[in-house]
């Protein structure tokens, strides 16, 4: 068999298999995220954003909603400045997406709020 002969068989039966898989259907915990971010996405600027963003994936990545820390070089990491994640957490939490815990001299934690569906 030559290598042509072995490609087009190998992409036949990756279509096959494409061919044969069920839709895709998110799960009810992803359909909550989609909802909650399209939330953020209707805010004022950019920032909120891409807070929201930084705020599923730290949720993703600790497996918990609740008490997520909110440092100064996760916002470096995301190219979000000190200031406007600020004024992203606050139109966040203004917006009733986040619940903020703030005290002075450390770091925010954050915890996501579900949203109501209508």
């Amino acid at each position: 068999m030559e290598v042509s002969e072995a490609v087009e068989c190998d992409l036949e039966s990756l279509h096959e298999s494409l061919k044969s898989e069920e839709e895709y259907v998110p799960s009810s915990e992803e359909q909550s995220q989609l909802a909650w971010l399209a939330l953020a996405t209707n805010l004022p600027g950019k920032s909120a954003v891409r807070l929201a963003v930084l705020i599923l994936q730290l949720a993703e990545k600790h497996g918990r909603k609740r008490h997520l820390l909110i440092t100064p070089c996760r916002l470096a990491d995301s190219s979000i400045s000190r200031v406007a994640g600020y004024e992203g957490l606050v139109a966040l939490e203004v917006a009733g997406l986040v619940e903020v815990n703030r005290c002075r001299g450390r770091n925010p934690l954050v915890s996501i709020l579900e949203t109501r569906r209508s």
